[in-house]
């Protein structure tokens, strides 16, 4: 994350900044302080604004980075659905399925 802020310039200062403020969010989360770590949360999101604004081609590389950190969804079930129809009077099959709890990607 350091490397995609930092963008091409050396990550130290963005990886100290990073630090610091997961630092923070932990101390605001463990004081129920839920307006600290709504501003850290909203000075992050300014940043990765303005690194896209500068760079819109970083949005693809902002997106392998999400894809690498986004957690697996191996142990999301899934479903197989076969449906026969025999006979001599056919019919309209409707069919449907909630899908809870899978990822939403936003593009």
């Amino acid at each position: 994350m350091a490397r995609f802020l930092a963008r091409g310039e050396e990550t130290g200062g963005v990886d100290e900044e990073l630090e610091a403020s997961r630092a923070e969010l932990i101390a605001a989360h463990e004081s129920e302080d839920p307006d600290v770590a709504a501003d850290i949360e909203d000075e992050w999101r300014l940043r990765m604004r303005r690194a896209l604004r500068a760079d819109p081609a970083a949005a693809q590389e902002l997106r392998l980075l999400l894809g690498e950190l986004a957690p697996r969804t191996a142990d999301v079930p899934t479903v197989t659905v076969n449906n026969n129809i025999s006979g001599g009077t056919q019919s309209v099959v409707n069919q449907g399925q909630n899908f809870y709890g899978l990822p939403t990607v936003h593009g």
